[in-house]
């Protein structure tokens, strides 16, 4: 992830400056960890041919890769829409309707939302939500208009997280949001896993977590500012290649 986001670093400077055309890189054959941050930032492949390699003083088997303004704009949201969802950034008139959901249904299964929430408290959450391009973000699950929920990438190890209002459960809303969002995570950044956990007394999110080829790594204590003591978590882990994108 450090080097995605020096990468990226790099990318967004270049692109600051309007007179600024397309950016070309390249990869040697077999640096798959060059290749995904190239594709992360979304450089698409020109072509193959010989790179000439400092290290071994000769030349090497490439692929020459571009990235075009437009393509390196488009990548500066994050909005996915599936059959009956809009995944996007949460904004501040979100902030009552996750208040609404700070139920204890869904606080205690979550680390960072309390029992209790205040509109400021959910304004707060909002701001530090923000996607910025890297790890570290959280989005809004929208259905019919409304905020319903959410989804966040970050931590280290990286890992995902998601929550629904008790009211929009047992529709395969979850699901359809992993569906979109766990397939776009692997393609905008370059990480060979996720990570994931849940309660033990939440199964559900297990059973979610492993539709989606999410394998149980260990057990460990987790805390939630809805309970009153650490309780029994269960934590998966996936690979880019073991994930099970569902249809």
């Amino acid at each position: 992830v450090y080097g995605f986001e020096a990468a990226r670093a790099v990318v967004e400077q270049w692109f600051s400056v309007p007179a600024s055309g397309s950016l070309e890189s390249g990869f040697y054959d077999g640096n798959t960890r060059s290749q995904r941050i190239l594709e992360a930032l979304g450089f698409e492949k020109e072509g193959e041919g010989p790179r000439f390699a400092r290290a071994l003083s000769q030349q090497v088997p490439g692929s020459d890769m571009v990235l075009t303004r437009a393509r390196w704009q488009a990548r500066q949201g994050f909005r996915l829409v599936t059959r009956r969802l809009t995944i996007r950034p949460f904004r501040k008139d979100d902030a009552p309707a996750l208040v609404r959901m700070a139920v204890p249904e869904v606080a205690r299964n979550m680390s960072r939302i309390p029992p209790v929430w205040s509109e400021a408290g959910a304004v707060a959450f909002i701001a530090e939500s923000a996607f910025r391009g890297v790890p570290g973000f959280r989005l809004a699950i929208e259905f019919d208009g409304a905020c319903i929920g959410g989804l966040g990438l970050g931590g280290g190890p990286v890992g995902i997280a998601y929550f629904l209002a008790p009211e929009y459960w047992g529709r395969g809303l979850a699901t359809e949001a992993m569906s979109a969002f766990l397939p776009s995570i692997f393609d905008r950044f370059p990480l060979s896993s996720l990570e994931a956990d849940h309660f033990e007394d939440n199964p559900v999110s297990g059973a979610i977590l492993r539709k989606f080829g999410f394998e149980e790594t260990g057990r460990q204590l987790g805390t939630s500012k809805a309970r009153l003591e650490p309780a029994p978590v269960i934590t998966y882990a996936v690979t880019r290649e073991t994930l099970k994108v569902q249809p």
